[in-house]
């Protein structure tokens, strides 16, 4: 595997743990915004 390679899988499983800490939190607005930004 390629440094490219690992960076692009890195980028996604970030994608994934944002996307499951605003569903978890979709009642605090506040931590929604920290995360998306």
């Amino acid at each position: 595997m390629t440094i490219s390679a690992l960076k692009e899988i890195e980028m996604q499983f970030c994608q994934i743990l944002r996307l499951c800490a605003v569903l978890m939190t979709k009642a605090d607005k506040k931590v929604v915004i920290f995360f998306i930004t």
